[in-house]
């Protein structure tokens, strides 16, 4: 036990110099900092974790789409808006139209023409209700994907890659390639490619 002598004050615990809190606060403000940018990094991780998800789940999809759209292609020859002869399948490295089933709540209806084509950056599917057109025949028109920066088509026989179809003069109109290939550069993806297998001249 400390004794104190008499006439001696009383001494009470000693408390934080200011220098001290000044030291004190600076660290705290340093370790909050420091939490509050690994929080945002951590943030930030996430919110690219999921974009590129989304990106990844929608490229599928349109991929998924694409492939089940060349699936159901039909091997009729059709009579385009002036009466020209226009082949079952037919296009360039960056457009293809075709002739194609449609369904409606599952059930096969009659067939229609459609397309695939990018406008700008945007990839649009076409329909046109009736194999054969006429001048006055209407489209509808379906937004598959935008912020599309490439689209290339080729068409596989079995002996060789095209960039048309058909691929040269009188093949009949009603032969399909074996397969096309579809390369889609997104800006948010990236480049993928698709080889989708057509039916063998499916009627």
């Amino acid at each position: 036990m400390v004794r104190r002598a008499p006439g001696q004050p009383p001494q009470f615990g000693r408390g934080f110099t200011l220098l001290e809190l000044v030291i004190a606060v600076a660290v705290f403000a340093l370790v909050a900092a420091l939490a509050q940018a690994g929080l945002a990094a951590v943030v930030r991780s996430a919110e690219a974790n999921r974009q590129a998800a989304e990106s990844q789940r929608d490229t599928e999809l349109l991929l998924l789409r694409l492939d089940r759209e060349l699936a159901q292609i039909l091997a009729r020859p059709v009579r385009g808006a002036y009466g020209d002869s226009r082949a079952a399948v037919q296009g360039d490295s960056e457009r293809i139209e075709y002739s194609s089933l449609s369904f409606f709540e599952g059930a096969k209806v009659a067939p229609v023409r459609r397309g695939v084509e990018l406008r700008g950056d945007q990839l649009i599917l076409w329909e046109q209700v009736r194999l054969d057109a006429g001048p006055s025949t209407r489209r509808r028109e379906t937004l598959l994907a935008e912020q599309v920066q490439r689209l290339r088509l080729s068409y596989i026989d079995a002996e060789d890659r095209f960039d048309r179809w058909p691929s040269r003069r009188g093949l009949a109109d009603d032969v399909l390639p074996r397969a096309v290939s579809i390369e889609i550069q997104l800006a948010q993806f990236g480049a993928v490619e698709r080889v989708i297998e057509l039916p063998e001249n499916a009627r």
